[in-house]
């Protein structure tokens, strides 16, 4: 039997019990935890690279398929899973910059299979992010077909981040850039107006929403 034959086997498991020695095409398939594994040694490298120089590189192997976002979203999820609190930050951090100064709709909308399925609810500061981002970016990804249908696949992939993006309009239904400390932040509207009697009010005192 294959489970037998060392001649051909390409990975070997080891425990206080002994060593096994597998087949990947065989135990992949089976196993996502096999299979991560088998597949990530670029962020093992970077998280070895990070405890030397407290930072990781966005630069993927030749051939690798992840993008930068996502790297960071994995890179987070290691560092949630090591308990490495100087790499979450980090990853967070390089996470938003990218959100912000290099804006790629595609690539972000990508990206949210691996925020969401990747990190704990607990550890919501890369979900957090992502409402943000999609926020200051919708109009553009709706003009766009391309863009809207892949908006419109991670929404309905992604049932936790459609309900993260509706209470974050619920809980701040304002959002825009402040020309002040010029940042992406919540609103209150100062005065309101009613479209039907056209009398004006404090935004303090009316009772409205946005859609």
């Amino acid at each position: 039997r294959l489970r037998e034959k060392d001649k051909f086997s390409d990975l070997l498991l080891t425990h206080p019990s002994g060593s096994f020695r597998v087949h990947r095409i065989v135990v992949c398939p089976q196993s996502g935890f096999f299979y991560n594994a088998c597949t990530s040694d670029f962020k093992l490298e970077n998280l070895v690279e990070f405890f030397y120089s407290m930072d990781h590189d966005e630069v993927m192997p030749e051939g690798t398929n992840v993008s930068p976002l996502q790297l960071h979203a994995q890179m987070f999820a290691l560092a949630d899973r090591y308990d490495i609190s100087e790499l979450l930050s980090v990853a967070a951090k390089k996470y938003c910059e990218r959100c912000t100064n290099s804006w790629e709709p595609i690539e972000f909308l990508d990206s949210i299979e691996d925020v969401y399925e990747l990190t704990p609810a607990s550890m919501d500061s890369l979900r957090k992010a992502a409402c943000v981002t999609i926020r200051r970016h919708l109009p553009g990804i709706l003009d766009d077909s391309v863009t809207a249908e892949r908006y419109e696949k991670a929404l309905s992939e992604n049932p936790d981040f459609a309900k993260d993006l509706l209470h974050s309009y619920i809980d701040k239904p304002l959002f825009g850039h402040c020309g002040t400390c010029h940042s992406e932040q919540s609103m209150e509207p100062l005065q309101t107006r009613c479209q039907r009697c056209k009398k004006g009010q404090s935004g303090l005192r009316s009772h409205w929403h946005t859609i």
